[in-house]
């Protein structure tokens, strides 16, 4: 899963990185879903670039476009997609926080010091791995598929990062 930021920060990374993916989509070695959200014109930009990489025909077979126009429906459409996630793509947000439940980290540039916490956080507890050159990305992904680092990064998050912070704040403000 590729989830660019709510403002659609990030999406033109998707120019780099899908023709290097594209000889495993074709032979369904790997499903991606690119996360535009509530953003139409995130959209049409995946669209475009999925068109420019040769991957049209793959939409709605090895490729996926996470879009809904309302807000609630479209987090409960990622909230289902998650569970059927072995690689969430994202920069440095508030979805670090879902390598706690066993989801490793492909990380792309942090965009503002906040992120660039949550990656030094994310790395330090072996979560996740920065991006790196996104126009190799699918020699990168087998690679950390074949080595096992995938499998580490999974079971580090759900071991090292804190899983029960909702409860946390629900005992405090029930008092």
């Amino acid at each position: 899963m590729f989830a660019v930021g709510g403002s659609g920060a990030q999406a033109e990374l998707s120019a780099s990185f899908l023709p290097s993916l594209r000889p495993l989509l074709e032979r369904r070695r790997l499903r991606l879903t690119l996360v535009a959200g509530v953003r139409a014109e995130v959209k049409a930009r995946f669209e475009d670039e999925l068109s420019r990489a040769r991957l049209t025909e793959q939409l709605g077979r090895s490729v996926e476009i996470l879009h809904e126009p309302v807000l609630d429906d479209y987090f409960d459409r990622f909230d289902a997609l998650l569970a059927d996630t072995d690689i969430l793509w994202t920069k440095p947000s508030e979805l670090v926080f879902y390598a706690a439940l066993g989801i490793p980290l492909l990380l792309a540039p942090p965009v503002g010091i906040h992120e660039s916490y949550n990656l030094r956080w994310v790395r330090e507890n072996g979560a996740g791995f920065k991006q790196r050159d996104p126009r190799v990305i699918g020699d990168r992904l087998l690679e950390h598929l074949n080595d096992g680092n995938l499998a580490s990064a999974a079971w580090s998050g759900y071991r090292r990062l804190p899983s029960q912070g909702l409860y946390r704040i629900a005992e405090r403000v029930r008092g």
